[in-house]
């Protein structure tokens, strides 16, 4: 299996084998997509993407990021969707390490905050 493959299925699986983090979601597991969520998607989901930024580091780093983005029509629902995302990978045994995150609202006035989290083998 290619890295690009096993680093997506790797966060796919973080995200929807935690209930803290699931039971959040519109639709469950079912609320969780990569890169894009289709239309008719619920209120509350979350997306990620993966980015591979060169050679692997002395540190063991794959050099891979995870950025994961948490959708809510309120604050405070994106919030609590992304504080459970920082857990869902603070408890994972893959060495994810958050680096940086920011809220925004797109044009259908839905809240997001974007987190991304850099990956260790």
């Amino acid at each position: 299996m290619g890295k690009w493959l096993e680093i997506s299925e790797l966060i796919r699986s973080e995200l929807t084998g935690n209930t803290g983090l699931t039971d959040l979601l519109s639709d469950g597991v079912n609320s969780v997509y990569p890169v894009i969520a289709p239309q008719e998607e619920g209120e509350k989901f979350v997306n990620y993407e993966v980015s591979y930024e060169g050679n692997p580091t002395k540190d063991s780093s794959w050099a891979f990021s995870a950025t994961v983005r948490a959708f809510a029509s309120t604050y405070n629902d994106a919030i609590t969707i992304a504080d459970a995302v920082i857990q869902v990978f603070a408890a994972s045994s893959s060495n994810f390490r958050f680096t940086s995150g920011a809220p925004t609202m797109n044009e259908q006035e839905q809240f997001y905050i974007e987190q991304i989290f850099n990956i260790k083998k």
